[in-house]
């Protein structure tokens, strides 16, 4: 292939491995597939129990390609492992992979054409979407308004623009947020862009999807994290984000972004059978404020946590 531009930066791609046997063979060969030939790789092995450390291994072997495998002693879960990978990254630009999903083999070069275009920190791209191993059920995630998409106060908190995966990140820019991001699972793709959108000099976005999503019922390749640890983890980045845009400076300006996040961070407590009604009317009480302004949040719903809001507490518990 010849490479249109005279600068060919290298890029590093980071795939944290947990328990993937079943999809780890189909991601490696998606990533080793790219059209773009400057790129690295680095695989993390978060202490696997199944057979993803010997596939790998084995793919890598027989890849004649830069790889390099970090085999952790112990599960540190999909943050910590991708940050280990990032700190010893060489590439100018990073772009992540969880180890179920697969990269079009176009990504790469799509997404640094637009990086090279634009002299962007991040480039996003649509994604695709699917069940499990069904193909069939293929669902286009769209970007329907570039001009806005990363404007804090007027996005969701939703998977199509915090995720780190549709992306590609300056590396720069990348390594010095991971240090002081605190050690969760669950949000932690959150506490890393939400930061990045702010301290990026240009962002852009392409209208082409080159990313595929695998929607597993339970999706364990990353972690072993428990579904019982979203909770707290989301009330921690939550503190955390807020409290890194107040020692910005920043609080006031993206105060809608963050009453949402914070808002958005405590909904658990409402749901299932542990529902905690004391808990969710004294956390991050600020946010409830403005309930009705939460326009992402269907009306029926904002109705509800209003009422639950003005509602005494023993009262709901009824």
């Amino acid at each position: 292939m010849n490479w249109k531009y005279k600068k060919c930066p290298k890029v590093t791609v980071i795939i944290p491995v947990y328990n993937a046997a079943r999809f780890i063979t189909d991601t490696v060969q998606s990533a080793f597939n790219q059209t773009y030939p400057y790129i690295n790789y680095i695989f993390v092995d978060d202490n696997s129990t199944d057979d993803s450390l010997k596939l790998l291994e084995n793919l890598v072997n027989t890849s004649h390609k830069e790889t390099y495998i970090i085999k952790n002693d112990k599960n540190l879960g999909s943050a910590l492992s991708r940050n280990k990978a990032i700190r010893i990254a060489d590439g100018e630009f990073l772009c992540f992979c969880d180890s179920d999903d697969l990269m079009e083999p176009y990504m790469i070069e799509s997404l640094l054409n637009a990086a090279i275009e634009n002299d962007a920190d991040i480039v996003t791209a649509p994604y695709q979407e699917f069940k499990d191993a069904d193909k069939d059920t293929v669902k286009l995630v769209p970007i329907s308004d570039s001009d806005s998409f990363y404007d804090l106060n007027r996005i969701p908190i939703d998977t199509l623009h915090f995720s780190l995966w549709n992306k590609i990140f300056r590396r720069e820019l990348i390594s010095q947020l991971i240090d002081e991001t605190p050690r969760i699972n669950c949000w932690d793709d959150l506490a890393i862009s939400a930061r990045a959108f702010i301290t990026a000099k240009r962002k852009c976005t392409i209208n082409s999807p080159v990313y595929l999503y695998r929607k597993c019922q339970s999706k364990t390749s990353l972690t072993s994290q428990g579904h019982d640890k979203r909770l707290p983890d989301q009330i921690t980045c939550a503190r955390f984000i807020n409290q890194w845009f107040i020692n910005h400076k920043l609080d006031e300006k993206y105060a809608p972004f963050l009453n949402f996040l914070k808002f958005t961070a405590k909904i658990k407590y409402l749901r299932g059978k542990k529902r905690n009604f004391e808990k969710w009317k004294s956390t991050f009480p600020e946010s409830n404020i403005g309930i009705m302004k939460y326009h992402n949040i269907p009306v029926q719903y904002r109705l509800m946590f209003m009422s639950v809001a003005k509602m005494p507490t023993f009262m709901c518990q009824i």
